[in-house]
């Protein structure tokens, strides 16, 4: 027995699966742009010295480190949901 899809249920079927899609868009965490420069000492292969404890950072640890250390200090916008930064457009 073969079932036949009213055009109507696929249509809603399309319609749901496009909702949660934009909906699950909307609602990923992202960091609203901000300027965060870092300037470090680095060895030979461009790897950042170690700090004063002996401590390895990576740059991107570093940049992460200013990023927060901006939005403590309020220059920054924290991260949010997608759809709060839209009204910024």
């Amino acid at each position: 027995m073969r079932h036949k899809i009213n055009s109507r249920t696929a249509a809603a079927c399309c319609a749901m699966v496009c909702l949660a899609a934009a909906a699950w868009y909307a609602t990923q965490t992202v960091r609203p742009e901000c300027d965060v420069r870092v300037a470090v000492w680095a060895d030979k292969d461009g790897n950042p010295m170690p700090d004063r404890d002996g401590k390895r950072w990576t740059v991107r640890e570093l940049n992460e480190q200013a990023y927060w250390k901006k939005v403590r200090a309020g220059e920054c916008e924290a991260p949010s949901a997608r759809w709060r930064q839209w009204s910024h457009l």
